[in-house]
């Protein structure tokens, strides 16, 4: 097996995303009061709180089988299961980690935020991205992580 190496110059600039690596992120700003009212919310509410009902598949099992209805009208429904408020707030890189080192965990946090469509912002610095969520807003944060200085 041969390896060859040579100087890549495009022909146009290109991003060069941090890699993902596993590690903490901190949480800055609104977003902290937002996620402490979900944690809240769903310590108070238990596996009661739910937002909507939908046709039951066999494959939900059935600890998501809404018993009642299934008592009064025979009707199959599964309870579909929704935060009020996002669970995630603004995410910053870590002030104990080396900067390369804390966007690479950045950049893990927002893909696998990214994976699960929750709702999160950035914040690098000066730059403060708003919370959202999406394929565009991963992208956009990516963006940023790609372009953050030091």
């Amino acid at each position: 097996m041969f390896h060859c190496w040579s100087v890549w110059e495009p022909s146009a600039p290109q991003l060069v995303y941090p890699q993902r690596l596993n590690g903490p992120v901190a949480v800055v700003g609104e977003g902290e009061k937002a996620a402490d009212q979900a944690a809240s919310q769903r310590n108070a509410h238990g596996s009661e709180d739910w937002s909507e009902l939908r046709p039951h598949r066999p494959q939900e099992g059935l600890a998501r089988l809404a018993w009642k209805q299934l008592a009064r009208s025979g009707g199959r429904y599964s309870k579909r299961f929704e935060d009020p408020e996002p669970r995630h707030g603004l995410l910053a890189p870590h002030p104990d980690a080396p900067w390369e080192r804390a966007l690479s965990q950045l950049s893990a946090r927002i893909a696998q935020l990214g994976q699960g469509n929750e709702a999160y912002g950035l914040r690098l610095g000066e730059l403060t991205i708003p919370m959202g969520s999406g394929k565009a807003h991963r992208d956009r944060c990516l963006r940023a992580l790609a372009l953050a200085r030091l």
